[in-house]
């Protein structure tokens, strides 16, 4: 994420999301996905010395069998909800 201030402007707030084909899981329901690291490779991809080659690499689908699915209510489609019930399970 970044925050910066153009010369021609207001603020702004801004973030990446980096995305990749989808597992199977996901794929069930659309062709992207994000990419997830896995928690022992965050160091790698934070730091300021890795060489690009190993940052790219890193940029694959997470595994289908470490994921769980679930049904959730509609009320996620929209954001500006940002409240519990758009991860409980329905």
């Amino acid at each position: 994420w970044e925050v910066w201030k153009p010369p021609e402007g207001d603020v702004v707030h801004s973030c990446t999301i980096i995305t990749c084909a989808a597992n199977e899981l996901v794929g069930a329901h659309h062709e992207r996905m994000p990419v997830i690291l896995p928690k022992e490779r965050r160091w790698d991809w934070l730091s300021k010395d890795q060489k690009p080659a190993v940052l790219q690499a890193m940029l694959k689908p997470y595994p289908s069998g470490e994921m769980t699915k679930r049904v959730v209510s509609t009320v996620v489609n929209s954001p500006v909800n940002d409240i519990p019930a758009c991860i409980q399970s329905v």
